[in-house]
């Protein structure tokens, strides 16, 4: 797609050693993001300077520590984008993500999210593909009740690109957390169509003190 601005969102807490990571891999995607947002969640460590370290044009803003919903919720706020890409400071993305994503808004423009199947790499270092079913897979889903709430639950936060109008006013509800991310994905796939690849666009790692790692372990493990 030509001339759409991705924003990317990436909150970040105690991830001076992996925010780097993340962030080569946003500026080796094959199809560019226009904004890139890190939110420093309060981090105790020195992720804003190896932040602007690395890269001054990158949008950093910093709150007092109040969790993940918040953090995104404030990168939201400051998005411009037409659509909005979402990345958590231990994972990173693979160089075709957002050219295949953008792809698929484009074929189909009823389609509000586009998520998909992804990589775990553990902390011994061994990497696994994320499991669901291949019904789910490469055609566009259209869910009411129950089968959006199951919908959503096959949406990992890091493979998630969504539209603008399809974000309107929702947003990630405080205190839910570690379900605040999978309670949007719910709400949008009950307000319009979603797209899950088959193809794993990223690779979730689990970092000891990752921001939230147990739906990632339990999704991997049946």
């Amino acid at each position: 797609m030509k001339h759409v601005r991705v924003s990317v969102i990436i909150p970040a807490y105690r991830a001076a050693g992996t925010i780097r990571r993340a962030l080569d891999s946003v500026f080796a995607q094959t199809t560019k993001a226009h904004e890139i947002i890190v939110v420093d969640d309060g981090s105790p460590d020195d992720l804003a300077d190896v932040v602007r370290q690395y890269c001054p044009s990158i949008k950093l803003l910093r709150i007092a520590n109040s969790k993940t919903a918040q953090a995104r919720n404030v990168g939201i706020e400051a998005a411009v984008g037409d659509f909005v890409a979402f990345l958590d400071a231990d994972d990173y993305w693979h160089p075709q993500k957002l050219e295949r994503q953008l792809a698929i808004f484009a074929k189909y423009p009823e389609v509000g999210t586009v998520a998909g199947r992804f990589y775990v790499q553990e902390l011994s270092g061994r990497i696994l593909e994320s499991r669901s079913q291949p019904k789910w897979h490469d055609r566009v889903l259209t869910e009411s009740g129950s089968g959006a709430f199951l919908l959503g639950t096959m949406m990992w936060t890091s493979v998630v690109v969504v539209r603008r109008e399809t974000l309107g006013g929702n947003r990630f509800i405080s205190g839910l957390e570690p379900a605040e991310d999978r309670d949007l994905w719910i709400r949008f796939a009950a307000r319009s169509a979603v797209y899950l690849m088959s193809e794993p666009l990223a690779t979730a790692v689990l970092e000891a003190n990752g921001i939230s790692r147990e739906s990632i372990s339990r999704d991997c493990s049946k």
